[in-house]
């Protein structure tokens, strides 16, 4: 009796991997992810900017700050969670 060889099926698989791939994409382009995208959504303007900042060593600690364009409120965000730092004129 012969033994079914291995790498006859495992080359098998990877074809039929790749054709049912390519079958179930047939032949469409996938679009590249936008986030809050002004071309493709009109009347959507972007509100919230957010900067982070680090520094290592002794006492290190990191956070970010976030900036609310439409009324121009700025949050600090640290460990104790977010709190109000000022505001831009």
């Amino acid at each position: 009796m012969s033994r079914p060889n291995f790498s006859i099926g495992f080359g098998v698989g990877i074809l039929v991997g790749i054709l049912g791939t390519i079958a179930l994409l047939g032949g469409q382009d996938v679009p590249r992810a936008r986030a809050q995208d002004q071309a493709t959504t009109p009347g959507l303007q972007q509100r919230y900017q957010i900067s982070s900042w680090a520094y290592p060593g002794p006492g290190a600690m990191h956070g970010a700050y976030i900036l609310d364009t439409q009324t121009g409120k700025v949050w600090q965000i640290r460990a104790g969670g977010p709190e109000p730092v000022g505001q831009v004129k």
